[in-house]
């Protein structure tokens, strides 16, 4: 039986239904054009470049990803009047948005006694949405319009968004909330975010940073809030801080705040002017985050703060034992090349010393695990994604060890399903062996650790 190998199918993390559609948004293009035409589950891939426009999730369920990262695929709003991205009654859980700047934003009109508030100069939901925004820069909106929420702004019951590995800077709100604010009973949660020289000018709080009115509530993890004009961390002022509350934790706050594993110190950026937040040796965010969060792509304990410090490639290391198979074989993965998101498109992996005309396939996650399965370790957490079947070739007859997998995982896997520079990322091979009785029929490689390099 000779040796094949069947091309990657992807599918990604958490993925929509399988009959969704990917679509492509080029510089000139439109990326409102796209999301108007997609349905539920589809994905928006915005390729590097500026887009001279505001954009509306339209009550869908849609992943919104620049394919290169933020510091390349730019959403600019200027002198459009309306809010960056707008994502209103969008039912469940899906909606994201992920790998674009955000800037330049007026924020949400409202008539008011003041002709218009505006609300939420970079992301505004509301409706019951709960929206994922990750590895953005939401920066320089509300600035001249903006009154409630310069960068997110979240409001009315249900609603809640989360941002993960974000920095959100030097935006601007006059009444609260310069870089947030949660309103009328939603919830806004940063985990590993930088929220750094955002403003507000009001007497009446002054809430530069994160802000909460209204029964509205926020949670803050493994993150900094450093810089902001007035109080890093509020409500807005009475009678419209009723019930509202702010959860903070393994954080780095400009004169402290209550919180298990909270400081108070300078985080020590590398370089904040050319908007470089990544942390210079010696920083105290530096393995102070959450000691149970996912561990940086260093292999330490999270760093706080959206960029964490240490390189941003981990060399490819086996972590997890392989489980020695029917035919008394002992599996191993090795990898060539480079895992990245530039430079030569080379990286592969190899798994041998498997039994002969075998089907397997291989599995990846973003966290690891040690779960007891078919009689040895599955070493990548659940939900992951796959690959699909490849047979292992070897001997044409018998049982023994000559099978083997390869498989190369290219930068187009890596940059659509939304993975950054530094994202740690676990892998293992399964595969049949139906020596072993059924229930512990499943062989299982070592499994594999690696960060994507930039």
């Amino acid at each position: 039986m000779s040796h094949r190998t069947l091309a990657l199918a992807l599918i990604p993390l958490l993925a929509p239904a399988a009959l969704a559609t990917d679509w492509t948004v080029a510089p000139g293009g439109s990326i409102q054009s796209a999301i108007n035409a997609a349905t539920h589950g589809d994905r928006i891939l915005i390729q590097p470049g500026t887009y001279a426009e505001r954009i509306d999730l339209q009550g869908k369920q849609l992943v919104v990803l620049g394919v290169a990262g933020p510091a390349s695929t730019i959403v600019d709003a200027a002198g459009l009047g309306n809010t960056v991205v707008t994502a209103r009654a969008i039912p469940g859980t899906g909606a994201r948005v992920e790998g674009l700047t955000l800037r330049n934003g007026a924020g949400k009109p409202f008539p008011s006694s003041y002709g218009y508030d505006y609300y939420g100069g970079g992301v505004f939901a509301d409706g019951g949405t709960k929206l994922l925004v990750r590895n953005c820069v939401i920066a320089s909106n509300g600035i001249g319009t903006g009154t409630f929420a310069g960068g997110v702004y979240a409001g009315g019951g249900g609603t809640e968004v989360d941002c993960e590995r974000c920095i959100v800077r030097n935006n601007y709100a006059w009444a609260s909330g310069g870089a947030s604010l949660a309103d009328y009973a939603a919830i806004t949660r940063f985990r590993s975010c930088t929220i750094l020289g955002n403003g507000s000018t009001n007497f009446f709080g002054h809430q530069g940073g994160v802000s909460m009115a209204n029964d509205g509530d926020s949670v803050i993890e493994d993150s900094i809030v450093w810089g902001n004009s007035g109080n890093q961390i509020d409500s807005f002022g009475y009678p419209y801080n009723w019930g509202t509350s702010a959860a903070v934790t393994y954080s780095l706050v400009q004169g402290g705040y209550p919180g298990l594993g909270n400081l108070n110190a300078d985080p020590l950026f590398a370089n904040p002017a050319q908007g470089d937040f990544s942390l210079l040796p010696g920083s105290p965010a530096i393995d102070a985050g959450n000691p149970a969060s996912p561990l940086d792509p260093d292999g330490t304990r999270a760093d706080m703060g959206a960029r964490p410090s240490g390189p941003a490639c981990v060399t490819p290391t086996v972590f997890c034992a392989g489980k020695t198979d029917s035919a008394g074989c002992v599996p191993t993965l090795t990898s060539t090349g480079t895992p990245s998101l530039s430079g030569p498109d080379n990286f592969a992996l190899s798994a041998a010393n498997l039994l002969n005309g075998k089907y397997g396939l291989l599995v990846w996650s973003t966290q690891p695990a040690a779960l007891p399965f078919s009689g040895g370790t599955l070493c990548v957490q659940p939900p992951y994604a796959r690959g699909v079947m490849q047979e292992s070739g070897g001997s044409p007859a018998g049982a023994d060890c000559t099978g083997s997998f390869s498989l190369q995982l290219p930068q187009s896997l890596f940059l659509q399903s939304g993975f950054s520079a530094g994202q740690m990322l676990h892998v293992q091979y399964l595969y049949r062996d139906p020596g072993f009785p059924i229930g512990e029929n499943i062989g299982l490689s070592p499994a594999l650790r690696f960060s994507i390099c930039p």
